[in-house]
């Protein structure tokens, strides 16, 4: 039998540095196993929800078995004026009986009034299971004076939000970098540069105001834009007194507790998890697998992965979508060769993009 090898793990009472003295204060092992995973699992859950930021912001399908999933992709129809005695129904551009080309047709009146609506078809494909876990020891449990199952779970829950957020705003920041729309005809993603959007609230509301003017010009649903930002840019977005003064508008936001609900339009979003760092291959490959889905944007790199310019990434909940093929769940085991527990929280889902012309990178330089 081929011998399993546990990776290292942390000791709740192990020090780094000179010995310390223990206290017990009473603990016991845990012999209720189905209370104890059911309070873990709420924590881990709870955690994810408080701290994940971009699961409600985009468009999000489940599926009960498969790989992938597939989403529509839908164009935008035109209207035309009726001509007196034109049949609808009639398209002289596939009637060979007429002999008329598009333009002869044109020029006679007798285009026909149907619309050929553009269609497309993404398909998102699941990127593996994402696990974040640890090992509990009993001794740990019984010795300790602090509630490390509690810490543990939030923590876990911590982990799997940042991975889900970094993920789903890594495709985001994909998407706008796609030069070739989804749809023939369409529009593509885009990047505006402005130096001073991290350190000058004014030229943010500036840039916020721009991509507004960009998404109406792509003809972006008003409802639903985001803009998600670190947080010293939103607390320079928030002292700008034009967008929390209730004369000008209603209860949009409040000084004194440092709020700004949104700008132009876009609701803006405050989030740690915004990748601005220069982000290798290596270092991606190590929270996804690929052999699963190799068309992962954040993998591939729609640019090379270097995110060390990026300020801001504004977006539209249409831009990228997630399948979820496995919710947050926790997994429990007592392993009695090692005289612990082993706590694994976990999910399956994959992210990918939908329409580049919904989003829009802002970079610093």
């Amino acid at each position: 039998m081929a011998r399993i090898a546990l990776a290292s793990f942390a000791r709740a009472g192990e020090v780094n540095s000179s010995p310390q003295t223990w206290y017990t204060q009473g603990h016991a092992t845990l012999d209720d196993s189905t209370l104890f995973l059911e309070k873990f699992g709420g924590q881990v859950l709870t955690t994810f929800a408080e701290t994940n930021v971009m699961m409600p912001l985009h468009t999000v399908q489940s599926i009960s078995s498969g790989k992938s999933a597939s989403f529509p992709v839908v164009g935008q129809a035109k209207a035309s004026y009726h001509a007196p005695g034109n049949d609808i129904l009639v398209d002289v551009n596939l009637d060979t009986t007429t002999g008329l080309d598009h333009l002869q047709a044109a020029a006679q009146g007798s285009v026909t009034e149907l619309q050929d609506i553009r269609h497309n078809e993404v398909t998102i494909y699941i990127d593996g299971i994402l696990t974040s876990s640890v090992f509990v020891h009993d001794l740990d449990v019984a010795m300790n004076h602090w509630d490390q199952m509690s810490v543990y779970s939030e923590e876990l829950g911590r982990a799997l939000a940042k991975a889900f957020d970094v993920h789903v705003m890594m495709t985001t920041l994909g998407a706008a970098e796609v030069t070739t729309p989804t749809i023939t005809g369409g529009n593509a993603g885009e990047t505006i540069v402005d130096a001073d959007f991290k350190t000058n609230g004014a030229s943010a509301v500036d840039t916020i105001f721009t991509i507004a003017q960009k998404f109406d010009e792509k003809d972006i649903p008003k409802d639903g834009r985001y803009i998600i930002v670190d947080p010293a840019t939103f607390y320079k977005i928030a002292q700008q007194t034009d967008l929390v003064n209730k004369d000008l508008g209603d209860g949009n936001g409040d000084f004194p507790s440092a709020m700004v609900r949104e700008c132009a339009g876009i609701k803006i979003v405050m989030s740690n998890h915004l990748p601005s760092t220069d982000l290798s291959a290596t270092e991606l490959l190590e929270v996804a697998n690929t052999s699963v889905n190799t068309n992962m944007p954040y993998l591939e790199g729609y640019t090379d992965n270097n995110w060390s310019n990026t300020a801001a990434i504004a977006f539209h909940k249409s831009a990228v979508g997630t399948v979820k093929l496995m919710d947050l769940s926790v997994q429990k085991e007592y392993i009695t060769a090692r005289q612990g527990t082993l706590m694994v929280a976990r999910y399956a889902m994959g992210h990918g993009i939908l329409r580049p012309e919904a989003a829009i990178a802002v970079d610093i330089a």
